[in-house]
């Protein structure tokens, strides 16, 4: 009869060796990772409307962790508009109310036709992940 022992010593070593590899923020997976977020930055530049050049100052990549501890990044357009140049909107009123220095009110309401959406973030996720490294 064959017996095989195997014993697990200094699992610790290599746990801590394998978390820096995976988890920590200059490990492999994060530069990797990091890479793909600057050039899903790069290319959510590209395609953005740049019509004040507001909202693609605003897109930014930042470093963090999850509630869990692992690596993470986050692309994003930090505008109040944002959500709406990406994913469009509906036809609606827009009010626009001036009061005069005699306190006299002045009120008109036009109809804005909507917005197309440009998915710049989402297609720059795509165009990112299709980049061969």
């Amino acid at each position: 009869m064959l017996d095989v022992k195997v014993e697990l010593t200094n699992l610790r070593v290599y746990d801590t060796a394998i978390e820096k590899i995976t988890k920590g923020p200059n490990g492999m997976v994060a530069r990797h990772i990091t890479r793909i977020g600057r050039d899903v930055e790069k290319f959510a530049k590209r395609n953005v409307g740049k019509d004040t050049r507001t909202l693609l100052r605003s897109i930014i990549l930042e470093k963090g962790y999850t509630a869990s501890g692992e690596f993470e990044i986050t692309v994003s357009g930090n505008t109040p508009y944002a959500t709406v140049h990406h994913t469009g909107s509906r036809p609606h009123p827009i009010t626009m109310t001036l009061t005069s220095s005699k306190g006299k009110v002045f009120r008109k309401t036009v109809q804005h036709p909507g917005t197309s959406p440009n998915p710049y973030l989402t297609m720059a996720l795509a165009a990112a992940l299709a980049v061969k490294r």
